[in-house]
């Protein structure tokens, strides 16, 4: 999905590497996960925040896009994503000049 636009794409998380595997292996993932069980990337990054769910509140990672250039320049943010309207919201900051690659890859 993402080779047509010459990106490179990695999910970072604080689980293991055995559940990013099974992750990787339920859900047809064709991107790298990377293990960052310390919370090290996650707090350096500000995105190991105070979460609520369900009445109850603990730290965690808070789902981030970052979009980064070649030079490791951020060019954009988007905090607190939702799986479901991911794909939107990266149309939006990639324009609609891509918009066959994200058809093609979620038809």
């Amino acid at each position: 999905m993402f080779n047509d636009l010459d990106v490179a794409v990695y999910g970072i998380s604080g689980d293991s590497k055995k559940k990013h595997q099974n992750f990787i292996e339920k859900h047809g993932l064709n991107f790298d996960l990377l293990v960052d069980e310390d919370f090290k990337l996650a707090k350096e990054t500000g995105v190991y925040q105070l979460k609520k769910s369900f009445g109850k509140e603990s730290m965690g990672i808070v789902r981030t896009t970052f979009i980064i250039d070649e030079q490791g320049k951020v060019l954009d943010v988007i905090e607190k994503v939702k799986v479901k309207t991911q794909i939107e919201e990266l149309k939006t900051f990639w324009g609609d000049i891509y918009e066959s690659c994200w058809v093609e890859s979620y038809a």
